[in-house]
């Protein structure tokens, strides 16, 4: 069955379905010999940026797909944890090495380079995993259903509506379940009917509330993560305070991510170096701290932000191709900068990192 535009000339769910297989399929394969090489991390980052928006692409255009199972959505995610290992060690020692090492004295510097070795150590157990997935019967035959159905591509009926038409039906249940998750209570509260926030709050205090919320933080992450990329599959659909919005939802992802490494790294400070950690590398310690109150007030504004009933109006309106104004959004907004006055590390709605 093949997949037509539609009569007024957009694309059909179909043909979007197949741009976006294409694109993502082929963005991970070019970066796979370098991968394999490991001639650079960032090539490794690519491969699985290029498998994600493809796991992605599978999950919201499945009702106008058939793809074998070799190449499913639960394939691709075996493929990436495996890479995730990897991906995880060269954050951290990017991490150590080119912000935090160069700010330490010459007794602290020498105590990372002991953390350092334990991580390059436990980095080589994982390209060996890797390199055994990637000359797995798993991996090859996912590739030869990849380079089979772009190819010989495989509709169903639901392929030929035009994507305009069904964008806010896959939209818009997510975009709830953005916005109803129990995660944006992090740090806040109800007073009556007016949502209060924590925002004059010390290092110690955020410390116990993200001990204390670590998972519907994740939980939250993951449902961001999950809408950002769903709607980037949609971007030329929309206008400009659509591809904004994408934006915003990297920004607040990157926000939900920090907190976590945060966590991750005081995980693995005191599994490799012990709980003294703390006391011998105090440099490190109060940047976490400084960096720490610093992620939490930007947090503050994305939670002020998505709690506006007015601004919740108009993502649902946008999404609906009803583009309205909001206060706060894009078009009211030069920069982060001029979003707030009295506050120094603030988000707007147009801001935010790279796609």
């Amino acid at each position: 069955m093949s997949a037509s535009s539609g009569n007024d000339g957009s694309a059909s769910f179909g043909s979007a379905a197949y741009a976006a297989i294409e694109r993502h399929y082929s963005h991970a394969l070019q970066h796979l010999d370098d991968t394999r090489a490991d001639r650079d991390v960032e090539a490794l980052h690519q491969f699985r940026v290029g498998l994600r928006r493809l796991r992605t692409a599978i999950a919201v255009f499945e009702p106008a797909i058939r793809i074998d199972k070799q190449g499913d959505a639960n394939r691709i995610g075996k493929i990436m944890r495996v890479l995730g290992d990897v991906r995880d060690h060269d954050v951290m020692g990017m991490e150590l090495r080119e912000t935090i090492a160069p700010m330490l004295g010459s007794d602290e510097r020498r105590k990372l380079g002991k953390i350092l070795s334990r991580l390059d150590s436990g980095r080589k157990e994982t390209i060996a995993a890797m390199h055994a997935m990637l000359d797995s019967p798993l991996f090859r035959k996912f590739c030869e259903t990849y380079e089979s159905w772009l190819q010989t591509p495989v509709y169903r009926d639901m392929s030929h509506l035009p994507g305009e038409e069904v964008a806010p039906d896959i939209l818009l249940p997510l975009l709830g379940e953005f916005l109803l998750h129990p995660g944006w209570f992090f740090g806040a509260r109800f007073d009556g009917d007016t949502v209060v926030i924590r925002s004059q709050i010390g290092h110690r205090s955020i410390r116990h509330l993200l001990e204390h919320n670590a998972k519907p933080m994740h939980e939250l992450r993951k449902v961001i993560k999950k809408v950002r990329y769903q709607a980037e599959m949609f971007s030329s659909m929309y206008g400009p305070r659509f591809r904004s919005w994408i934006l915003d939802l990297k920004r607040a992802q990157d926000i939900l991510g920090w907190f976590q490494d945060i966590d991750v790294l005081r995980s693995f400070l005191g599994s490799h170096y012990g709980e003294a950690w703390e006391r011998d590398l105090p440099t490190l310690e109060q940047y976490i701290r400084q960096e720490r109150l610093r992620v939490w007030g930007e947090w503050n504004t994305l939670q002020a932000y998505y709690f506006a009933p007015e601004n919740r109006r108009a993502l649902r309106l946008m999404l609906v191709g009803i583009d309205v104004d909001a206060a706060g959004g894009p078009e009211k907004h030069g920069g982060a900068d001029a979003a707030a006055s009295d506050a120094s590390n603030i988000l707007t709605l147009a801001g935010g990192g790279q796609a």
